[in-house]
């Protein structure tokens, strides 16, 4: 991805991430980067509101080299949401405990 593409992008997350929080939406994020590899930021998934604007800006600071593979993205997305379900069904029996 091109460098004004990837700025375009990151403006857009920011402005959709900043919609979700005037909602006081109680999500939790992760972001899958990938080109020839994939990671994840940050290494654990973290409520909205406690990311801010400058965290998320150096979140999304890329490295654009190209090369893109998306098994590992895949796969990596597939795990940040398998543990988030995971983690919600523990809370959800600690609630109802």
């Amino acid at each position: 991805m091109q460098a004004e593409n990837w700025k375009q992008l990151s403006t857009a997350v920011c402005g959709f991430l900043e919609v979700r929080r005037k909602t006081h939406a109680e999500d939790v994020i992760s972001f899958v980067l990938f080109n020839h590899d994939a990671r994840i930021l940050p290494e654990q998934t973290i409520p909205l509101v406690d990311l801010t604007t400058i965290k998320l800006e150096g979140l999304l600071q890329a490295n654009c080299s190209g090369g893109t593979n998306f098994g590992p993205a895949l796969k990596n997305a597939y795990n940040v949401i398998y543990e988030g379900i995971a983690h919600a069904k523990v809370r959800e029996c600690i609630e109802i405990g």
